[in-house]
This record gives C-alpha cells, structure tokens and sequence, in this order.
C-alpha cells in the first residue's frame, strides 16, 4: 500500500534468498528488479550463486566475478 495516496498500491518485489549450509531463508522487499535490488545483500559474496535465470543475476556474476 501508498501511504501517501489513499486507496493505491504500488508494485513491489520480494527477492528471497536461501543459504543451504544453515537453512536459512531471507524475503527482502524491493521496488525493482534491477542489479541493484539485489547487489545490496550480495556485495560481499563469494561463492555459487544459483537462481532462476532471471538476467540480472548474469550482470551481478560478471560484476562479482562469479562462474555463470
């Protein structure tokens, strides 16, 4: 929901990240679907990243240095 506009929405994203070695599941909220949405929990990260083919995790496993 808009808070500032009564009665609207606005779109959203939930990029969800699954850590095998602990089971861990992380649901971060964004408003895009850029690099950037995801770059912030990524930067750092080293390591296999295996998504679901979406193109910005290409861009983020070039910038990073990552195997594709």
């Amino acid at each position: 929901m808009d808070p500032s506009k009564k009665g609207k929405t606005h779109q959203g994203y939930y990029w969800v990240h699954h850590c095998p070695i602990d089971d861990s599941i992380l649901f971060d909220y964004q408003p895009g679907r850029s690099r950037e949405a995801a770059d912030h929990i990524l930067s750092g990260f080293k390591g296999y990243l295996q998504s679901d083919g979406y193109a910005a995790y290409d861009t983020i496993a070039s910038v990073k240095g990552l195997p594709t």
